[in-house]
This record gives C-alpha cells, structure tokens and sequence, in this order.
C-alpha cells in the first residue's frame, strides 16, 4: 500500500485524538500536500475520509491566518496580505491632513506594520517577486507618514526618520 492509500482512510488519527482526549472537527479540517510540482504530479488521493466525513485535497491551506500553498510560495498569502495593507493606506490617506504626525505613525504601526511583522519568519526563502509586493507595501505607508507623493523618493525617510530596513535585494 501506497502513502497515498493509507492516507484516504486516516483511522490512526482518530485513535491517537480519541486516546489524548480530542476531538478533531471535520468541518475546519483542512488537506494538502507539500512537495515540488514533479511531487504533487504523482499524489493520486483527493478526499481522505476522517471519522466518516470526506475532507478534500485542497491547493492552499489556512492555519493561523497564514495561507500556505503547496509549493511553499506563499504568493497568495502575500498577495492578500498587500491588498489588505493597501485597504488601510487607502483609508488613511484619505484622513491623512486631519491626523498629527505621531498618531499617523500609531495607526501605520497599528495598521500595517502589524500585519506585515505577523508570522513574517515563514517568508523566509520566498521569491523576491513576491516580496517586492511587501516592499511596496512599506514605502506605500513611508510615503503616507511623510506626506510625499508615489514618486517622490523616500529611501533617506525609511532609513533616517522611520529606521526600517528594507527588504534584502
């Protein structure tokens, strides 16, 4: 038998869950593969059936908060993770000349910062085109803080006012 035959019936989980006083929830259970394209090309199983109910293969999965698709690129996380940072630029800028200059910074830090510093160490090894993503994001919010437009120049800001380092090239 296979890996992937002992997979589609995953009668071990429930015993070891069932002996330590668990209970899994098979409708938040989520299935994938890691590997390499050439890997994944051979993976015959699609459903494995845990405690009776079928939980599907899937290409990305979420575990805290973090997408993590099966080649380890983390692109659609990252991708998610730009759009949302976007969103509270978006949202700032439009109140920018309303704010004073170290609540801007709070709310960026808040905002932004946050979200981009959370499970950050995952990305390490990711392509740098889908870091540059990231990057963008973080002179997005530069720019906002110093109140410069999208191509005015804000590496001396970033480095001298803010002290955030960018991303390695």
């Amino acid at each position: 038998m296979t890996v992937f035959g002992r997979l589609t019936s995953c009668n071990e989980i429930t015993v070891w869950m069932t002996s330590n006083r668990l209970r899994l929830n098979t409708g938040k259970t989520q299935f994938t593969c890691l590997g390499t394209s050439y890997q994944l090309a051979k993976v015959d199983a699609s459903v494995i059936v845990v405690n009776g109910a079928a939980v599907n293969l899937l290409r990305s999965v979420t575990c805290f908060g973090v997408s993590i698709d099966q080649v380890l690129t983390f692109a659609d996380h990252i991708r998610s993770l730009a759009c949302r940072c976007f969103f509270w630029i978006r949202q700032l800028r439009s109140v920018r000349r309303t704010l004073m200059s170290d609540t801007i910074i709070a709310l960026v830090n808040a905002l932004i910062i946050s979200r981009l510093d959370y499970c950050n160490s995952v990305l390490v090894g990711a392509y740098d085109i889908h870091l540059r993503q990231l990057q963008e994001v973080l002179n997005a919010a530069a720019r906002l803080i110093a109140g410069r437009r999208k191509f005015n120049s804000i590496s001396s800001t970033i480095r001298d006012v803010l002290h955030w380092l960018p991303k390695k090239n």
